[in-house]
């Protein structure tokens, strides 16, 4: 008959104590990680708002809070970079506020599982500027020092 023997000074107890106990470090890690807000969000183009008569386009920017906690949406901005490395490098040629965008009041506040639509009209310099460069919209909120950025495709020819 054959007799297993440990021929180690390992207690298997302490080892599966000292596997389970780091498991739950990590486990407490990764939640603290990812409690407060979590913002995204996505721009589109060449939306129109029913009924309309003077027949504009609008850019559209949806921002969700998928987080923990709330926040506060103070401002949204538009920025172009002319290449992706001046993207990286945060270095951009242009840059305008939106201090009245439409459907929103700023500042917002979003609370866990919240959403907001914010409008402003598609003006021609904006479509020039999405065919040239990288256009992006930025969103400030008071959690982060860095903005939600949400990338605009090149706007197509819809209105």
């Amino acid at each position: 008959m054959l007799a297993f023997q440990f021929k180690s000074d390992l207690d298997p107890i302490a080892v599966y104590a000292a596997v389970v106990s780091t498991s739950g470090v990590v486990f407490s890690f990764v939640q603290w990680f990812r409690t407060g807000p979590r913002l995204t969000g996505g721009a589109a183009a060449n939306m129109k708002v029913m009924p309309d008569p003077t027949e504009r386009t609008y850019l559209n920017v949806t921002i969700y809070n998928r987080g923990t906690r709330r926040t506060k949406v103070t401002t949204i901005a538009l920025k172009t970079y002319p290449s992706r490395w001046a993207k990286i490098r945060r270095k951009a040629d242009w840059a305008a506020v939106i201090p009245l965008p439409l459907h929103v009041t700023l500042p917002a506040l979003l609370e866990p599982g919240d959403y907001l639509i914010a409008g402003m009209p598609q003006e021609n310099e904006i479509v020039e500027k999405s065919r040239k460069s990288i256009l992006v919209v930025e969103a400030y909120y008071t959690d982060h020092e860095r903005p939600l950025e949400m990338r605009v495709p090149p706007i197509k020819n819809g209105s």
